[in-house]
């Protein structure tokens, strides 16, 4: 395990609820690496590098894949321990690769042509069935969990930030059910905590949506609204579909939806709550 001493920071790449990924250069060698740590808050004893270790041991299983992120290691923060404990903080060591697609699409301020995102598209769906191939499911892929390579001629993605990731052989992954809402799947919003591949299916729709568009197809204010959203478009499923879903919160409102839909959406009362 090498020390995050052998690199300095260059600048931040992103920072979310749970970490924050910086760009390095290795003071060695001088090429650009990626690296991501966790926030010490809310991590618990030995949450954090468990946290970081179980991303690892995902993005070992695929390592080499064009077109997921790969880890290049695990690097070792000193610190300074005030109950004789080991104090350290960890880092994930992996490919710098360019700009999220999500940041892209923002520069760009258009929606991406329909040869470059069957490219893009198949790139990513190549990527994912190595993921599930492994028996992993991302459960949180978006146009900002994507990375566009740079400096290449051609359309060149890699998925990254497997930190929501559960193997589908996990009898209870750790951790409330992630995501991100306007890219989760039904089963993923009514709290399925046995939600599979078909989520990662669903996600990519999303994002190849808004690659043709620059707009997600279902944008709701809530989770119940995005459900709604969703059934107003490929209609509210009947009542054997719905306990197929295995749903555990929204069991009411679909009832009503349901109802609503019968007579129509634009005519029922109280459809807009």
């Amino acid at each position: 395990m090498e020390s995050a001493c052998s690199y300095e920071e260059v600048d931040e790449l992103g920072v979310g609820l749970s970490g924050f990924v910086v760009r390095a250069r290795h003071r060695a060698t001088g090429e650009d690496v990626a690296l991501k740590s966790l926030h010490r808050e809310g991590c618990g004893v030995g949450g954090g590098i468990g946290r970081l270790l179980r991303e690892a041991c995902f993005m070992a299983a695929f390592r080499g894949h064009p077109f997921l992120v790969a880890l290049r290691g695990v690097v070792r923060v000193p610190g300074v321990a005030t109950d004789g404990d080991d104090d350290d903080d960890y880092s994930l060591v992996m490919d710098y690769v360019g700009p999220s697609l999500l940041d892209v699409l923002r520069a760009r301020g258009r929606p991406f042509t329909e040869p470059n995102v069957r490219v893009a598209m198949r790139q990513l769906l190549a990527g994912a069935e190595a993921m599930h191939r492994h028996r992993i499911v991302h459960r949180d892929i978006k146009s900002e969990n994507i990375l566009v390579a740079v400096g290449s001629g051609a359309v060149s993605v890699r998925i990254c930030d497997f930190g929501s990731a559960k193997s589908t052989a996990e009898r209870s992954p750790p951790g409330q059910i992630p995501g991100t809402m306007e890219y989760m799947a039904p089963e993923v919003l009514v709290r399925n905590a046995d939600h599979g591949v078909p989520a990662d299916a669903w996600s990519l729709g999303c994002v190849m949506a808004e690659l043709l568009t620059r707009e997600l197809p279902f944008r709701g204010e809530d989770m119940a609204d995005q459900l709604r959203e969703i059934f107003d478009v490929l209609g509210v499923p009947d009542e054997r579909a719905w306990e197929a879903m295995r749903p555990r919160v929204l069991a009411g409102e679909v009832k009503q939806w349901r109802a609503q839909k019968r007579r129509g959406w634009g005519t029922a009362t109280g459809c807009g709550s």
